[in-house]
């Protein structure tokens, strides 16, 4: 998938994850990657084209992320294999 800036313009590419879920935060700067197996959120410094950290999102697969508007703070849903109950992570 592509990563465009405000205006359209492509400024990267990220790597094709089947299942993963995507989110930007306000302004741009960052974006928030959840994938599973293993369950994470990668935070991507969209300037830079590079992620910044990669946080543990527990078991099973992110299914839903939010960041806050200000980029401080970051929510993640997992759903369990095997019809187990996920979880809701956050990270400050």
């Amino acid at each position: 998938p592509r990563v465009l800036d405000p205006a359209g313009r492509t400024v990267g590419e990220l790597p094709k994850t089947p299942g993963s879920v995507w989110v930007m935060a306000a302004g741009g700067g960052v974006l928030a990657v959840g994938r599973g197996g293993p369950s994470v959120v990668e935070l991507w410094d969209v300037p830079a084209r590079r992620v910044r950290r990669t946080l543990p999102a527990g078991p099973g697969y992110v299914k839903a992320v939010a960041v806050a508007t200000d980029g401080a703070a970051v929510a993640a849903a997992t759903a369990a294999e095997g019809g187990k109950p996920g979880q809701v992570v956050v990270w400050d």
